[in-house]
């Protein structure tokens, strides 16, 4: 039988063993040397039958020869102090009893009887059932870094002694592991004791205001990518405590490389900027609405140096005179060539001796435009002198006044025609009282002439026209007496004084009760109702709506009217009530209006001058007058004034809610 091919195979299989063999020990030498560099040695402790398997750096870490066993697990008491043979019990009897497993710092004995640090990590291996067959883990030397680590404490308290009464606060910052060092005094710039926040990245983060997260990781990346040749410096905001923001300015290097030029530790400090801040905030406040009023104003500013004789001006002066800084020479003779040559020689005038004086400078001008325009403009400047007194600054703006102007002159021409429209008022006021009523007498007296000598030749119906015609004639009479108030009402000039109103409707309700002294009614009205306003103009207001509401109670039974005033209103507000006819609320609108009436004059004859009378004299007073009714239900007429000014010491008091109630 021929076997070559089998032997072939068992020879590749063999050698394929062989390199597998070399790798895997090249592999183990190599995990070996790795554990060695970093003190880190793994172990493995089979339950059952106590075995336990070191790696060569655990016996070089306790100081044992790598040739002899491991110690058993029992004997393992002996490789630690009591403390942290303790606690590694407990956790190794927890991993035993169901736990995941450990991560713990223990200190541990070497042969030569000295201390070291150890990281050790375990985890439980179990069968099917869940029963632990094996613990394995690892421990690293951690002496080294631990001793560094409180040699670095010591700096870092007796940093802390330099900035404890300093607003600096000091850390030591980890980067590749996220963690590091943040001192009392800066957890204290935002009101936290220094076992309030963890010393880890995602702590300061927290504290960081969201939008400069992006600015802060910017100018930390340029810093790496230069090696530290841009500096680590910056303002950010952060959260106080209580709320309130904490600005910060942040300082800092890295100080520590690793091999492929990765940041490893860096150092900095943080200084409270907030009062610094909050005064350039206030600063920039005040710059941006004095910006805003220029602007809106279209106010330019303009700084003229005396000593020198050099002037500056802002863009806003520019526009205003309509020049440009490329052709335009920016000195006081070129300013003065700008003006109207009517102007040149005061304005100049005004500057000099404002400069001469130390005096505050006001002042209006007119410029020539480059397009030929006119511009009038206002100029003020204030006058800064040195030490001696003497002038050497004027700081000042300048700002377009044309369109006050226009209308001052337009205000002029409308206040002309308006004088001459009532004087033409006034003439027709007198035609209608002289060259109107003489007419209507002579219709009225010719019509009683005839009733009383020709009464014989007319018959019933003859004498009924006769006596329409006189009511008629008597009628348009009293419309042009109407007419007369009401034009009177309007040009006439209002002469404010208190003005008791109380006793201006006790004196208008005793006429009415004189001139119909058959009636009964009920008339009520409060007392001290204290206004400011023209006396007689403000007592035919009263007189008309007393009248009103006379009139309008003369079909009622147990007629009532109130006068009084609203409490809890910003301004005196005035009532005449009555329980009269009332009106129809749907024609309110047509109450004020001239010859308007609601009800027929049959019924209650009038004018229909009496309430618009009533709202003119109101208006001119800046006050405003309306009413509420429903038919048959009596109505309420209110109008308001403004507040009077305070009363001068024995005056009469001004009118309160609690005064203005009826008495």
């Amino acid at each position: 039988m021929d076997i070559s091919a089998r032997k072939q195979n068992e020879d590749a299989l063999r050698r394929a063993n062989e390199t597998l063999e070399a790798r895997v020990r090249e592999r183990t030498r190599e995990l070996e040397r790795a554990q060695r560099l970093a003190r880190f040695g793994s172990w493995s402790w089979t339950v059952e039958g106590d075995r336990v398997e070191w790696t060569e750096e655990l016996y070089r870490m306790h100081g044992l020869d790598p040739a002899g066993p491991p110690p058993s697990y029992s004997e393992h008491s002996q490789l630690f102090v009591p403390e942290s043979w303790a606690r590694l019990q407990a956790a190794v009897s927890a991993t035993l009893a169901g736990a995941d497993g450990y991560d713990l710092e223990l200190e541990f004995l070497r042969r030569d009887g000295s201390r070291g640090v150890m990281r050790g990590y375990g985890e439980a291996e179990r069968s099917a059932d869940g029963t632990v067959r094996k613990l394995r883990g690892t421990a690293q030397d951690v002496t080294e870094q631990r001793t560094a680590e409180r040699l670095l404490e010591e700096q870092r308290n007796l940093l802390e002694l330099v900035l404890e009464h300093t607003v600096a606060g000091y850390w030591d910052w980890r980067p590749a592991e996220g963690r590091g060092y943040l001192s009392p005094a800066f957890k204290r710039m935002f009101g936290y004791e220094d076992h309030e926040i963890e010393n880890v990245r995602e702590a300061w983060r927290s504290l960081l205001h969201p939008d400069d997260l992006t600015s802060q990781q910017r100018i930390y990346d340029e810093h790496v990518a230069t090696r530290g040749a841009v500096p680590f410096a910056n303002e950010a905001r952060y959260r106080h405590k209580d709320g309130s923001t904490v600005w910060i300015l942040a300082r800092g290097r890295v100080i520590e490389w690793s091999a492929d030029g990765r940041p490893t530790r860096m150092v900095g400090c943080h200084i409270d900027i907030t009062a610094r801040k909050e005064s350039e905030e206030r600063l920039q406040k005040l710059s941006d609405r004095l910006a805003l009023a220029t602007r809106a104003g279209r106010v330019g500013i303009w700084d003229w140096d005396l000593v020198r004789d050099a002037l500056i001006w802002d863009d806003a002066m520019f526009e205003l005179y309509g020049r440009s800084r490329v052709d335009f020479p920016l000195t006081p003779a070129a300013w003065r060539e700008a003006l109207h040559p009517d102007d040149r020689a005061r304005a100049g005038e005004e500057t000099r001796r404002a400069c001469e004086d130390g005096a505050d400078y006001s002042t209006e001008f007119r410029a020539f435009l480059p397009d030929g325009s006119v511009r009038h403009i206002k100029a003020q400047a204030l006058v800064q002198c040195d030490a001696a007194g003497q002038p050497v600054r004027m700081i000042g703006t300048n700002w377009d006044v044309t369109a006050r102007r226009q209308i001052e002159e337009e205000l002029r021409a409308t206040t002309a025609r308006l004088e001459a429209s009532n004087r033409e008022l006034s003439t027709f006021s007198y035609s209608v009282s002289h060259d109107l009523r003489a007419p209507l007498r002579g219709i009225d007296g010719w019509s009683l002439a005839l009733l009383e000598d020709c009464a014989a030749q007319l018959d019933d119906r003859g004498r009924r026209y006769l006596g329409l015609v006189r009511s008629e004639a008597q009628r348009m009479g009293e419309l042009i007496d109407g007419l007369l108030r009401l034009s009177r009402v309007t040009q006439s000039e209002l002469r404010y004084t208190e003005t008791d109103l109380s006793a201006r409707a006790e004196e208008a309700a005793e006429r009415l009760r004189q001139r119909d002294p058959q009636r009964v009614v009920a008339i009520t009205i409060a007392p001290n109702l204290v206004v400011s306003g023209d006396a007689d103009l403000l007592d035919v207001v009263l007189q008309n709506l007393l009248e009103n509401a006379w009139k309008f109670t003369s079909r009622t039974t147990r007629a009532r009217i109130e006068v009084g005033a609203e409490s809890n209103t910003p301004d005196p507000t005035i009532f005449v009530r009555d329980n009269g006819a009332g009106f129809d609320p749907s024609f309110v609108s047509r109450l004020f209006a001239p010859f308007h009436r609601l009800h027929g004059a049959v019924d209650f004859p009038g004018n229909g001058i009496g309430l618009a009378t009533v709202q003119r004299i109101i208006q001119r007073h800046g006050g405003r007058v309306w009413a509420e009714s429903k038919p048959d239900a009596g109505a309420t007429f209110y109008f308001s004034l403004p507040a009077p000014a305070p009363p001068s010491k024995g005056s009469s008091v001004p009118l309160t809610a609690d005064q203005a109630q009826p008495g």
